[in-house]
């Protein structure tokens, strides 16, 4: 069905309350290789939210692909509780949605400029975790990021932690070995993540997942950002509300995880 010939009910809670949950994923030459990682993180969410998945979602998804041809491109798996009474009370019984679409996507990817925005992610919300539909927070960062002229928004835990990216999990070097933040400070648990961790251990690169203060990025050599869509960006520099900036000089692994993980999921 065509974009504008889609429609979703008014009483829909996703639309009205935020309740649901997304994944998005690279389409690469009709394909998306990551698609059962996605779908394993959905069930999980959606059994911790207690919404039901009566379809197959990846035959859809499938099935999608083949009716839109994609050379580069994101596919977004949107499931919500379905519709429901006024008010937050859930339904006795969800008759969820689900939205599959498909977008084009510009495949070349350019080194970023990050910003610490004044958003706090909190470990302790019942949320945190879980990629759900209500993203005004994200929103409001990359708000706060453009202002700055910056390509992407960090945000810190709430006791001041550096946490993820809007939109991305955070990776920096530092004397041969991999950081990337903990999951403790309630950053979510990304796809492109979990991959870059595996790659490093396979190849014998020592990784600690941290919980250090903005700071810490002051001695990395290089830094980079991940997610399921444009796998790996290189970060430039971050930029502090003080106005002080972080740059990174750059270096090999950030090449090497990408290039790997390309022709690993892609290529391969």
């Amino acid at each position: 069905m065509e974009a504008g010939r889609a429609w979703i009910p008014a009483t829909d809670r996703g639309f009205l309350l935020g309740d649901g949950l997304f994944e998005t994923t690279r389409v690469y030459r009709g394909r998306a290789p990551l698609l059962a990682y996605h779908l394993r993180r959905l069930h999980a969410g959606a059994r911790r939210l207690g919404i039901p998945i009566p379809w197959d979602l990846e035959d859809a998804a499938e099935e999608l692909l083949r009716y839109v041809p994609t050379e580069h491109g994101v596919l977004r798996i949107t499931l919500t509780r379905g519709p429901g009474p006024r008010g937050y009370d859930p339904p006795a019984a969800a008759n969820p949605t689900a939205l599959l679409q498909v977008d084009p996507l510009e495949a070349a990817v350019e080194p970023v400029d990050a910003w610490i925005c004044s958003l706090r992610r909190d470990p302790r919300s019942p949320t945190a975790g879980l990629k759900t539909t209500s993203a005004l927070p994200l929103v409001l960062a990359r708000q706060e990021a453009q202002a700055a002229g910056c390509g992407e928004a960090l945000l810190l835990d709430t006791e001041g932690n550096l946490a993820e990216g809007a939109a991305t999990n955070l990776f920096w070097v530092r004397g041969g070995t991999l950081y990337t933040p903990s999951l403790a400070t309630g950053c979510l648990a990304g796809i492109a993540r979990s991959l870059v961790l595996g790659l490093a251990q396979v190849q014998g690169i020592p990784v600690e997942e941290v919980t250090v203060p903005v700071e810490a990025l002051r001695e990395a050599s290089e830094a980079f950002l991940t997610n399921a869509v444009r796998l790996l960006t290189p970060l430039r520099s971050v930029w502090l509300p003080e106005g002080a900036r972080i740059s990174f000089p750059g270096g090999p692994l950030t090449e090497t995880f990408r290039a790997t993980l390309w022709n690993r999921f892609f290529e391969g």
